[in-house]
């Protein structure tokens, strides 16, 4: 027994579902429908017709599985829930964020016909979506990225060709070099993404502010260099400046990077243009007055005094507006772009005063325990929304799945701060380590500068 396919639309997607269709011998195209004259297509499938689009309701007894082959732009949002009236449906509706209000449109009509629809089917959304799921699910601490092209963009194209006034159209997609230069070396160019989008630094925008800082402290080339290796970089001049950091593998190219203005020709142009160099700020000593006794103090201690450290040390804490920001350690710049979950686990740690890992353990299993009570409300939930009782009753239906809405805004917090749990006790083991290579760092800094003074001040130097 073959199951009998229908394709409403002919265009690049159909023609491709009708080459799947012929590769699979339990499958059977019975028609082909279009907005186009039937008499114009063409089609690969011998004693197969074309159809106008307004007959496809006149063939559902003919036809088991509907496929849509339009676009998401206009086509699909009206065509699937239409559809789902008369055919079990699939379709490739790929607009992300309209995906919620789609399914609950096509779930509704194949409801009330008691047909089968699935909806975002094909690549993204789609097999790549769940490999990335897949992935994420057996992976502890798995990142997924995706890079397009270099290629045509159907759905894009689609979009662009129903402007008015546009007569045809291509969208390209290709991907960013220097974005897939941070997948290979290792960094989250996605993380150092949404943190330039929020203001907040990254590890290129920190190396960025170093070689502004080194350039207006500098009157020459060689001042240039010594600031920048007074910083902790190793630098490697060719075509293009490359600077490591301490403890990274690779560099960092400045023009590749940071643009044009980077170059080594226009860094020199730079300055020439100063006039006098810019001294690092310092700020006054302050003087304050001290009431009580600070041995009697009470402190905070533990995991959140380290968190406490810890983001001060990156910055995170805003500071008073009228000081410049202090230079984050090389050894702290990679969880620069973690600095929003850093502050939420600071947050969890304050908030429910935890400072050792035995306070730790106690309240995430007290939080598992919530969690699995309210799992199983929902799960009750879902099963009284099945009942005869209830599908009779559309005003219950509507309240049950209110509660259930409830529980499971519920449900993703408690899941979040179970996550959260789980990242401190790990991550503070490595916080510890990173705080003492910050030490070291500053350490070093300040014997090269007293070497640098001594150097300078030796006997017989002119």
């Amino acid at each position: 027994m073959t199951i009998k396919i229908g394709i409403m639309g002919y265009g690049n997607l159909g023609r491709g579902v009708e080459c799947a269709i012929l590769h699979n011998p339990d499958l059977e195209l019975k028609a082909v429908f279009t907005r186009r004259d039937p008499q114009s297509l063409s089609l690969l499938t011998d004693g197969v017709k074309a159809y106008p689009a307004t007959a496809a309701p006149s063939m559902k007894d003919e036809v088991d599985v509907m496929i849509l082959c339009g676009g998401s732009a206009t086509d699909l949002p009206q065509q699937t829930p239409e559809l789902a009236q008369y055919f079990n449906v699939v379709d490739s509706f790929d607009t992300h964020a309209n995906i919620p209000q789609h399914f609950d449109a096509v779930d509704k009509s194949a409801r009330q016909s008691r047909h089968i629809g699935i909806i975002s089917v094909g690549w993204d959304p789609g097999m790549f979506s769940l490999n990335r799921l897949y992935a994420s699910a057996i992976l502890p601490y798995g990142k997924d990225y995706t890079f397009w092209g270099k290629g045509v963009s159907q759905g894009h194209s689609d979009a662009i060709r129903r402007i008015e006034g546009v007569k045809d159209a291509r969208q390209y997609t290709i991907p960013v070099e220097h974005a897939l230069e941070a997948v290979r070396s290792g960094s989250n160019p996605y993380g150092e993404w949404r943190a330039e989008q929020e203001g907040r630094p990254t590890y290129l925008s920190l190396i960025k502010a170093d070689v502004d800082t080194a350039i207006r402290q500098s009157m020459t080339e060689r001042q240039f260099f010594y600031h920048l290796r007074q910083m902790g970089y190793d630098i490697k001049v060719g075509k293009d400046i490359t600077l490591r950091a301490p403890g990274r593998d690779n560099g960092r190219k400045l023009m590749r990077n940071f643009g044009e203005d980077y170059s080594m020709e226009n860094i020199r142009k730079r300055l020439l243009a100063q006039h006098r160099p810019q001294r690092e700020y310092r700020p006054p000593p302050k003087r304050c007055w001290l009431h009580g006794d600070l041995k009697q103090a009470k402190k905070v201690t533990g995991f959140r005094a380290l968190y406490f450290h810890y983001c001060y040390l990156l910055g995170v804490f805003p500071k008073k507006q009228n000081r410049p920001p202090k230079r984050v350690p090389h050894a702290l710049r990679e969880d620069l772009i973690r600095a929003q979950e850093l502050t939420d686990e600071a947050r969890l740690l304050s908030h429910h005063r935890i400072d050792t890992l035995e306070q730790l353990n106690a309240y995430q299993s007290d939080v598992r325990s919530q969690l699995a009570d309210i799992t199983e409300q929902r799960k009750s939930l879902y099963r009284k929304l099945r009942t005869k009782a209830v599908l009779a009753d559309p005003a219950r239906q509507e309240a049950i799945r209110a509660e259930i809405a409830v529980l499971s805004a519920r449900l993703k917090g408690l899941r979040r701060e179970v996550k959260l749990c789980e990242d401190i006790a790990q991550r503070s083991v490595s916080i510890r380590g990173k705080i003492q290579a910050a030490r070291e760092e500053a350490c070093g800094k300040e014997e090269n500068a007293r070497q640098e003074q001594e150097r300078r001040t030796a006997p017989g130097r002119r």
